[in-house]
């Protein structure tokens, strides 16, 4: 059962109160705070590393504009995702899915490092001849990563193909939708952040899409877990 709190006189989830401090802010400002979290957790613990969360709001929009440019599929997953649709947690890596072939990865990687990333093109081409992800380090911030996933299926490139055009800082960048984004945080086991969305923004999905894509990827019994709780 999903933690329940008293706020106003009032019995709330702890997904309601959540939404209730992050409805007010834009995209641009959620990612902001989800990197300002980083931060303060990294502080607590000690470490000495210090993210300007601005700028890297202003990098992730550079990397969509010149994706956009170069006219590469793509769409931010994961949970950086989460926290542009309200959810932000505290991290310093961001996940994109991205549709590219073995003949476009070099043409990938120049597109990556005009955002300031460093990646190898042969990192690209092994991550789609294996089906992983290749990863990409910020020159100056190598603590903070893009990991970058080649299409596997004909699934995830109608996925790329419905993301969702979100503006942050006048750029458009594209964003699963909700419906995908919440069986693939379920099967990652992120699922305090797939019962948010579930909360948010239960009155407006397209429930079928959910559960069929819930049962193809193996997590639909959680799904509805969740949807109980």
């Amino acid at each position: 059962m999903h933690e329940v709190l008293i706020w106003r006189g009032r019995w709330r989830t702890k997904f309601e109160i959540e939404d209730t401090q992050t409805r007010h802010l834009n995209p641009e400002e959620r990612l902001t705070l989800m990197f300002s979290l980083f931060n303060f957790f990294s502080s607590l613990g000690g470490a000495s590393i210090s993210l300007d969360s601005k700028k890297l709001v202003e990098i992730i929009a550079k990397l969509a504009q010149n994706l956009n440019k170069s006219g590469f599929s793509y769409a931010i997953i994961g949970n950086a995702a989460a926290a542009i649709y309200g959810r932000p947690l505290s991290t310093a890596d961001v996940d994109i899915l991205i549709d590219y072939h073995a003949d476009e990865a070099e043409k990938l990687s120049k597109t990556i490092v005009k955002a300031g990333f460093d990646v190898n093109v042969n990192d690209l081409k092994q991550a789609l001849s294996n089906k992983a992800h290749a990863t990409a380090l910020l020159k100056p911030l190598p603590y903070f990563r893009l990991d970058i996933i080649p299409i596997r299926s004909e699934r995830e490139r109608r996925e790329v193909k419905e993301a969702k055009s979100v503006d942050i800082i006048g750029i458009k960048v594209k964003v699963a939708t909700i419906e995908d984004l919440i069986p693939y945080l379920i099967l990652y086991e992120r699922f305090e952040s797939a019962a948010f969305l579930i909360t948010k923004y239960s009155k407006g999905l397209d429930w079928k899409h959910v559960r069929v894509l819930s049962k193809k990827l193996g997590v639909y019994n959680k799904l509805k877990e969740l949807m109980r709780k």
